[in-house]
């Protein structure tokens, strides 16, 4: 699987390359290794290899020891750079606190810590995470339950610790449906949504419990008769939730999909940034759904 980090550039290199300052955004890997910093203000980096900025740059600092006032946040994701020679800059603004190791990488534009020239960095990323969303909705609507493994395997999630308290468990974030619910003895506990609940609440029993998808939660209609207040339940579910900020700029964060809908994605997401209404961004995920169904996308 892929990161979010590395999609989001794919994404950004298409609607939006640079940034105000004419850089081209990048990722980990174009990162410079840091040889050194300067207790001192502003902080003075050394790379390990020549940098290859000029004065008035951004670049985002990571994982650096000892001098740790170099490392972005997300209150502070970039700094502004003054080129000193073709290995070292300074911080503006920065502040040491020691001086630093040779630890920790530095990276020009990095996506997700860098605004665009058009968008800022979090509009990159609302359409990132919108894309993602009306895609697996088609696939959920286009797929039968019976192929949805496959199509989207990587979206499966399991959920071990499931908590009942009076018959009522609080959905995990971003889940989308079930697949299997079971009690630690391995025991079925059928889901259904709640709108069956009148005509199939007398089938629930010992031997076979049935909870109602209820808004946010799962209902038992017998309180806790037949689900006892523990947390032993295990939950397999199709399920994504957003990526933050954090998630793209640390850079591990993978992508759920398999590799194969990552096109279709990006395409999504060019939709989105332009601000297209939901409704045409749905069409076109479902179109793509198809499209893969058919072989032809």
């Amino acid at each position: 699987m892929e990161t979010a980090q590395n999609i989001l550039l794919q994404i950004v290199q298409i609607i939006d390359p640079t940034t105000k300052d004419d850089q081209i955004f990048q990722d980990d890997e174009s990162g410079a290794l840091i040889d050194s910093t300067t207790n001192a203000t502003p902080i003075v980096v050394t790379t390990q290899t020549a940098h290859g900025l000029r004065t008035g740059y951004r670049v985002h600092i990571k994982n650096h020891l000892s001098n740790t006032a170099a490392n972005n946040t997300q209150a502070n994701p970039n700094w502004r750079v003054t080129v000193l020679t073709a290995t070292t800059f300074s911080l503006d603004g920065s502040v040491a606190n020691g001086i630093g190791v040779n630890t920790g990488v530095v990276v020009a534009a990095l996506v997700g810590a860098v605004d665009g020239d058009k968008y800022p960095r979090q509009r990159h990323l609302h359409a990132f995470n919108q894309s993602r969303i009306a895609l697996i909705n088609a696939i959920t609507q286009e797929y039968k339950v019976s192929d949805r493994a496959y199509a989207i395997s990587g979206a499966i999630v399991t959920k071990s610790d499931l908590a009942f308290a009076g018959g009522v468990a609080t959905l995990p974030d971003g889940y989308l449906e079930a697949i299997l619910l079971t009690a630690l003895s391995g025991l079925k506990i059928s889901v259904h949504p709640v709108s069956l609940m009148e005509v199939t609440r007398e089938r629930d029993s010992a031997v076979n419990p049935i909870v109602y998808e209820d808004g946010t939660n799962f209902r038992s209609v017998h309180s806790n008769t037949f689900i006892a207040d523990a947390a032993t339940y295990i939950l397999r579910y199709y399920g994504i939730t957003d990526f933050s900020l954090d998630d793209i700029v640390i850079g591990v964060a993978e992508e759920v999909f398999n590799r194969e809908w990552i096109n279709n994605i990006i395409e999504l997401a060019q939709m989105v940034i332009r601000q297209t209404s939901s409704v045409e961004v749905n069409a076109l995920a479902r179109e793509l759904v198809r499209g893969k169904q058919r072989g032809t996308a």
